[in-house]
Order: C-alpha cells, then structure tokens, then sequence
C-alpha cells in the first residue's frame, strides 16, 4: 500500500492499483523510434502483476500505533517477504518468462537495483538475507531453464533476460 498524507486525511493506493498502471505503460511501449517489448504478453503480465502478492494485506491494512495505514515501506520484513513470495509465484504458475522478470525485480530491489539505481537505499537485515539467499539461486536456475525454452527463442539470452529486468525498473 502507498499511502499519500493529505492536510486532514490519508489516500492510500493499492500495489495491484500501482501494477495497473505499469502494466499500462509496458503496453503502450514501444513506437516507431523504439521496437515494442519481447516477449510483449509476457513483460506486460510482469509489470502489471510484479505487486499481486499484497492484495490481502491493501485491502485490509494494518495500522500503527498512532492509527496511520502502514505503507509498504514501513510493512514488517517478514510479511512483506511473504507477498513477494506468494506474487511471484502467482505469476509463474501463469507465465513462466514473467515470473522470472517480477523476481529477478523483487531480488534486485534491496540491491540498489542491481546497482542500476544507489539512491534506493540498500536492505540488510535477516529478512532480507533469507529472502536473497533463496531468490537468488531461484533466478539462476530459472534463467537457466527459460534459456532451454524453444517459445522463448530470440528472448531468452542472459543479456535479453537483463535488458528486460532493466525495461521492467522502468515500469516500476
């Protein structure tokens, strides 16, 4: 949940409602200057779903002690590991090539991007850890078997695979 503070009352936008809108810009990329996304279906689905795991979580937020919704920023590591978690396998039971974008994004997230961003400050704590120490390998080993998949002919490079992980910051 993205919570926005207004003079007298809070507005609070729901992940799914932030993946509508990435999943609207990946689906008017692309013009006669720049080619369209490859595979176009696939990182469409991604963007737009790279969030899906925290629907139960925005639509009965939690607050703090104060009464103020919690923000995913502030949500406890642990819970939001687990949406993460639940959201990109939601996406791979669907389509494999967006499963494996939405985490290659969620693993490089609390690494600065894979360094592509700094600014975003860098997550170093057990939940964090956990979560890397078991997304990374996953992600190898998927790049791995994409790499193998005659329907992903042509986009299904280690190269292709992190242009498209780049594409996908983008959206986010």
């Amino acid at each position: 949940m993205v919570v926005a503070e207004g003079p007298n009352e809070y507005i609070l936008y729901m992940q799914n409602d932030h993946g509508d809108l990435a999943g609207q810009f990946a689906a008017h990329w692309g013009n006669d200057r720049f080619s369209q996304l490859k595979p176009r279906n696939s990182m469409v689905f991604a963007a737009e779903a790279h969030d899906n795991g925290w629907w139960s979580w925005d639509v009965n937020p939690e607050v703090d002690d104060q009464g103020v919704p919690i923000t995913f920023r502030r949500t406890p590591r642990a819970r939001l590991y687990e949406f993460i978690d639940k959201g990109i396998d939601n996406i791979i039971e669907k389509d494999l090539y967006a499963g494996l974008i939405t985490s290659i994004h969620h693993a490089g997230l609390p690494q600065h991007r894979y360094g592509t961003l700094p600014a975003v400050p860098r997550r170093q704590d057990e939940y964090t850890t956990k979560f890397l120490q078991r997304r990374e390998p996953f992600n190898t080993d998927l790049i791995a078997k994409v790499a193998t998949m005659k329907e992903y002919d042509g986009v299904n490079s280690s190269d292709f695979i992190w242009f498209n992980y780049r594409v996908m910051q983008v959206f986010d």
